[in-house]
């Protein structure tokens, strides 16, 4: 990947030796949350990629991976996951260092867990988000695992 398609970031505590880089959105995104919920539109991609591929093919085909933070959108996007050929999703919802966080920066207010768990510290494998289409809920997945995925459209 292109350095200059990385910012360095600071997450909430973390000094320099803890700061992690952070794929930069589309100057396109959203300017603002309001704007977020009233014009994007979701499309299910029905092609098996890992998290990262999915994130390169959002960015460079749409807008980004999907950040479902709030209710509303995720019961969105699980309608529009029905026609996925996996059961699971990936979404925009990335572990990093020590805080689930949305690629496109948002904060992880809106949670949708399975089983009211929140993974603080999920294994090494386990640090990618998806949907799980059966049950309307997140978990967390092998990043290196091959699912379809939910973009924003431009």
């Amino acid at each position: 990947m292109v350095l200059d398609q990385w910012t360095l970031s600071r997450l909430p505590g973390l000094g320099y030796r803890e700061a992690v880089l952070l794929p930069c959105p589309k100057p396109s995104m959203w300017s603002s949350r309001d704007e977020k919920l009233h014009s994007p539109q979701l499309v299910l991609v029905q092609r098996n990629m890992t998290w990262e591929e999915a994130l390169n093919y959002c960015r460079d085909t749409y807008t980004d991976l999907a950040s479902l933070t709030s209710y509303q959108e995720n019961t969105l996007a699980v309608r529009k996951s029905t026609a996925a050929e996996v059961s699971h999703v990936w979404i925009g919802l990335h572990f990093v260092v020590r805080y689930w966080i949305w690629v496109d920066g948002h904060a992880l207010e809106f949670k949708a867990w399975s089983e009211d768990e929140d993974p603080k510290c999920p294994a090494r494998n386990l640090r990618c988000g998806a949907l799980e289409t059966d049950t309307n809920t997140w978990t967390p997945r092998n990043c290196g695992e091959k699912l379809n995925f939910l973009c924003y459209k431009k």
